[in-house]
């Protein structure tokens, strides 16, 4: 048994986590949800690519609204991202690449996404999704993340 578990500690070690914050938000409100990184010593990222997904109809995201966290802006790094239909009209997504200067990125927050609570929102749970997300290590080594999801839920 314990040769068993001292087999499994390195695969949890081993590599970047990718998670995004959750929160609530009455109709009309701006909600700010934060993405952090937590990585494995010594195997901080470079460069940080993910897509956030969300419900068209229950939130929306303007492209002025996601911005580099102050600590990684202080790192020359820059969040650039496009926008596009997952699936019309219901689902929208942003692909985003979190780059720039040379030093690597730490553990904590690497972005803030401002969403908008539309008028029209039906109160309840909007997901927030982190998908297709991919680290470049030093070495440029390429390493994929799982998958992540916050919540934003909306109240009356």
């Amino acid at each position: 048994m314990a040769l068993v578990l001292l087999l499994l500690v390195p695969l949890a070690l081993a590599g970047q986590t990718l998670n995004i914050a959750s929160a609530s938000a009455a109709v009309n409100q701006k909600v700010p949800i934060a993405i952090f990184v937590q990585s494995t010593p010594g195997k901080q990222p470079l460069i940080l690519q993910f897509d956030v997904t969300f419900p068209a109809p229950q939130l929306k995201l303007d492209p002025a609204d996601l911005k580099a966290a102050p600590a990684v802006e202080k790192l020359k790094k820059t969040i650039t991202c496009r926008g596009g239909w997952r699936k019309a009209p219901q689902t929208y997504y942003y692909r985003c690449i979190l780059a720039g200067g040379v030093e690597t990125i730490s553990d904590g927050a690497v972005a803030m996404l401002w969403f908008q609570v539309p008028p029209n929102a039906k109160p309840g749970k909007a997901p927030i999704r982190l998908e297709e997300s991919e680290a470049l290590l030093p070495g440029l080594k390429r390493e994929k993340l799982k998958a992540a999801q916050g919540v934003i839920t909306i109240t009356p």
